[in-house]
């Protein structure tokens, strides 16, 4: 890589999940210059490894699946840092993130599913019980969440914004619109955030913000989860009730979609025409 392409500069990726993260990475890391990713820095945090240490490698983008106000202190203090994240269609994102779950009940993932925690591993039998097809069902599950169910698939999108392990959102917690200050409020500390379902209009902004990352484009952007079973978000029912456990996440994707849009960031003001 050019040493003088990235002065002082380190993007920071909140990797929310099931939210079209690894395609970012491959975004950058096949540019025409050497880009040095560093993705899931949260397996190094629980290693003991903190974010300093991992600024201080040589990689230009860090990232990974760790909540936006857990690093706030440290972004606070470190203006040369670039901080984005993605979002996702919500009702297609509860549907992916709800199928990722369930893969690890296929056979083929036993010693996945066997390295999970027991509190993830009792989510994954509870949903091995679900019938996706049968509105029932479902309705009875996403109703029905256990705590770490409400943490999985209530608003998840909402949650890596405005959650951290000392704030006083509860992890645990059902989130509803009265958070949408808090939303703003995060979404105005990021330089960009964009959305999956406009790719072109941010991949347009991430050139502009960040024009020496030369960022390539036509990558796919799937990450399919081939081994699950389907949830057919195209009958109302089903989409009737997985809106129930989105309707933050859905006004964060409008409000997204509208930045996109105009072109505008609190961090950045009015992009150039």
């Amino acid at each position: 890589m050019q040493q003088d392409c990235f002065p002082n500069r380190t993007v920071l990726f909140i990797h929310i999940p099931k939210s079209g993260g690894t395609s970012v990475y491959e975004l950058f890391s096949k540019s025409e210059y050497q880009i040095k990713v560093n993705s899931f820095i949260e397996d190094a945090t629980n290693e003991g490894r903190n974010i300093d240490s991992l600024l201080s490698s040589d990689a230009d983008l860090i990232g990974g699946h760790i909540y936006f106000r857990n690093l706030q202190n440290f972004i606070n203090l470190r203006p040369n840092i670039f901080v984005f994240t993605m979002v996702r269609d919500p009702i297609e994102h509860l549907s992916s993130h709800l199928r990722w779950i369930d893969r690890y009940n296929q056979p083929e993932m036993d010693a996945d599913y066997r390295s999970l925690s027991h509190e993830i591993r009792r989510l994954v039998d509870e949903v091995r019980h679900v019938d996706f097809s049968d509105p029932g069902s479902l309705d009875h599950f996403m109703t029905n969440l256990n705590p770490l169910g409400v943490s999985f698939f209530d608003n998840l999108q909402t949650r890596y914004l405005i959650s951290s392990r000392s704030g006083y959102i509860s992890q645990w917690q059902p989130l509803s619109l009265n958070v949408t200050p808090d939303v703003l409020q995060s979404i105005n500390d990021f330089q960009l955030v964009g959305h999956l379902s406009h790719l072109d209009k941010t991949l347009d902004h991430l050139k502009v913000l960040l024009p020496d990352f030369e960022i390539a484009s036509g990558l796919p952007w799937e990450n399919s989860n081939t081994i699950a079973r389907p949830i057919d978000i195209n009958n109302f029912m089903i989409r009737d009730i997985l809106r129930k456990r989105v309707i933050v996440d859905e006004w964060l994707s409008r409000e997204v979609i509208h930045r996109l849009n105009v072109g505008f960031y609190m961090n950045q003001g009015h992009m150039p025409e």
